[in-house]
Protein backbone atom coordinates (compact mmCIF):
# COMPACT_ATOMS: atom_id res chain seq x y z
CA UNK A 1 0.00 0.00 0.00
CA UNK A 2 2.91 2.33 0.71
CA UNK A 3 4.25 1.87 -2.81
CA UNK A 4 0.88 2.77 -4.32
CA UNK A 5 0.70 6.03 -2.33
CA UNK A 6 4.23 6.95 -3.40
CA UNK A 7 3.40 6.35 -7.08
CA UNK A 8 0.15 8.31 -6.78
CA UNK A 9 2.01 11.26 -5.23
CA UNK A 10 4.67 11.18 -7.95
CA UNK A 11 2.04 11.06 -10.69
CA UNK A 12 0.05 13.89 -9.14
CA UNK A 13 3.08 16.17 -8.88
CA UNK A 14 3.35 18.48 -11.89
CA UNK A 15 6.65 18.53 -13.64
CA UNK A 16 7.97 20.48 -16.59
CA UNK A 17 9.21 17.34 -18.33
CA UNK A 18 5.82 15.61 -18.21
CA UNK A 19 3.98 18.79 -19.25
CA UNK A 20 6.32 19.23 -22.21
CA UNK A 21 5.90 15.59 -23.20
CA UNK A 22 2.13 15.93 -23.06
CA UNK A 23 2.19 19.07 -25.21
CA UNK A 24 4.46 17.40 -27.79
CA UNK A 25 2.26 14.28 -27.86
CA UNK A 26 -0.96 16.26 -28.33
CA UNK A 27 0.61 18.50 -30.98
CA UNK A 28 1.74 15.46 -32.97
CA UNK A 29 -1.71 13.92 -32.66
CA UNK A 30 -3.36 17.14 -33.80
CA UNK A 31 -1.05 17.46 -36.82
CA UNK A 32 -1.68 13.84 -37.74
CA UNK A 33 -5.48 14.12 -37.56
CA UNK A 34 -6.65 17.03 -39.74
CA UNK A 35 -10.22 16.96 -38.39
CA UNK A 36 -8.91 17.75 -34.90
CA UNK A 37 -6.97 20.69 -36.30
CA UNK A 38 -10.07 21.93 -38.09
CA UNK A 39 -12.26 21.52 -35.03
CA UNK A 40 -9.79 22.99 -32.57
CA UNK A 41 -8.31 25.90 -34.51
CA UNK A 42 -10.14 26.77 -37.74
CA UNK A 43 -13.72 26.57 -36.44
CA UNK A 44 -13.16 28.96 -33.49
CA UNK A 45 -11.45 31.47 -35.81
CA UNK A 46 -14.42 31.34 -38.20
CA UNK A 47 -16.87 31.80 -35.31
CA UNK A 48 -14.87 34.77 -34.01
CA UNK A 49 -15.05 36.40 -37.45
CA UNK A 50 -18.78 35.75 -37.84
CA UNK A 51 -19.76 36.99 -34.38
CA UNK A 52 -17.21 39.79 -34.35
CA UNK A 53 -17.94 41.39 -37.69
CA UNK A 54 -20.84 39.81 -39.54
CA UNK A 55 -23.55 39.26 -36.96
CA UNK A 56 -25.27 42.04 -35.11
CA UNK A 57 -27.97 41.22 -32.59
CA UNK A 58 -28.90 44.87 -32.04
CA UNK A 59 -32.48 45.58 -33.00
CA UNK A 60 -33.40 49.04 -34.24
CA UNK A 61 -35.95 50.64 -36.55
CA UNK A 62 -38.37 47.72 -36.63
CA UNK A 63 -41.25 48.70 -38.90
CA UNK A 64 -44.46 48.54 -36.87
CA UNK A 65 -47.99 49.12 -38.10
CA UNK A 66 -50.16 50.59 -35.35
CA UNK A 67 -53.92 50.25 -35.80
CA UNK A 68 -56.04 52.31 -33.43
CA UNK A 69 -59.67 51.16 -33.77
CA UNK A 70 -61.10 53.75 -31.37
CA UNK A 71 -59.61 56.92 -30.04
CA UNK A 72 -58.81 56.28 -26.38
CA UNK A 73 -56.02 57.73 -24.22
CA UNK A 74 -54.13 54.48 -23.58
CA UNK A 75 -53.88 53.73 -27.30
CA UNK A 76 -52.60 57.22 -28.02
CA UNK A 77 -50.08 56.93 -25.18
CA UNK A 78 -48.87 53.56 -26.44
CA UNK A 79 -48.45 54.95 -29.96
CA UNK A 80 -46.38 57.93 -28.76
CA UNK A 81 -44.19 55.74 -26.53
CA UNK A 82 -43.47 53.34 -29.37
CA UNK A 83 -42.88 56.21 -31.79
CA UNK A 84 -40.40 57.91 -29.47
CA UNK A 85 -38.35 54.72 -29.13
CA UNK A 86 -35.23 54.15 -31.23
CA UNK A 87 -36.19 50.51 -31.62
CA UNK A 88 -39.41 51.04 -33.57
CA UNK A 89 -40.41 52.92 -36.71
CA UNK A 90 -44.16 53.23 -36.15
CA UNK A 91 -46.61 53.82 -38.98
CA UNK A 92 -50.18 54.74 -38.06
CA UNK A 93 -52.72 52.68 -40.00
CA UNK A 94 -56.38 53.64 -40.52
CA UNK A 95 -57.68 50.08 -40.57
CA UNK A 96 -56.54 46.57 -39.80
CA UNK A 97 -56.91 45.65 -43.48
CA UNK A 98 -54.52 48.45 -44.52
CA UNK A 99 -52.01 47.23 -41.93
CA UNK A 100 -52.40 43.66 -43.16
CA UNK A 101 -51.77 44.78 -46.75
CA UNK A 102 -48.58 46.57 -45.65
CA UNK A 103 -47.54 43.45 -43.74
CA UNK A 104 -48.06 41.25 -46.80
CA UNK A 105 -46.08 43.70 -48.95
CA UNK A 106 -43.36 43.61 -46.26
CA UNK A 107 -43.53 47.33 -45.52
CA UNK A 108 -44.04 46.54 -41.83
CA UNK A 109 -42.88 43.65 -39.67
CA UNK A 110 -45.39 43.75 -36.83
CA UNK A 111 -49.02 44.81 -36.46
CA UNK A 112 -50.19 46.20 -33.14
CA UNK A 113 -53.93 46.60 -32.87
CA UNK A 114 -55.06 48.77 -29.97
CA UNK A 115 -58.70 48.09 -29.12
CA UNK A 116 -60.79 49.92 -26.58
CA UNK A 117 -62.04 46.57 -25.21
CA UNK A 118 -58.56 45.79 -23.87
CA UNK A 119 -58.70 48.80 -21.55
CA UNK A 120 -61.85 47.52 -19.85
CA UNK A 121 -60.44 44.07 -19.02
Amino acid sequence: MKGFCLIARLLARPSAIRSRALIVKETRQMLRDKSTLTLGVVLPIILLLIFGFGLSLDVSNVAVGFVRDNSWPQGRELFFKLDSSDYFDVKMENSYQAALDDFIEENISIIIRAKRSLANE
